[in-house]
């Protein structure tokens, strides 16, 4: 409150979805930046793969598909939920592999 006069909890969120719909509404024809940003968040997910897990996770996927129960649904819908913000930091062009460090446990 003391350095932007307001009392805002969320004023960054106000902010940045005020930036979104301008954008958006400048952009309605052309959508070049989402799918840039998920040009960049597969680029980025396969260098971040590549290197420790291009033998493992392709296996490990498969056998993790074939052998889907109850619980493991739960794994799943934690990767698309925690891959929400990174895919948005790829949308506003923030290019680090850093991002995808979190995922690695999921990955293991």
């Amino acid at each position: 409150m003391e350095v932007s006069n307001k009392y805002a909890i969320f004023d960054r969120v106000v902010g940045g979805t005020g930036q979104m719909i301008s954008m958006v509404n400048e952009n309605q024809n052309d959508d070049s930046e989402i799918i840039s940003g998920l040009g960049l968040f597969i680029k980025y997910l396969g260098w971040i793969v590549i290197p420790s897990f291009l033998l493992f996770l392709p296996f490990g996927a498969i056998q993790f598909l074939r052998k889907r129960t109850k619980e493991m649904n739960f794994i799943i819908i934690f990767l698309i939920s925690s891959s929400i913000p990174i895919l948005y930091a790829y949308i506003v062009q923030a290019q680090d592999t850093r991002y995808f460090y979190f995922l690695y446990p999921i990955f293991i």
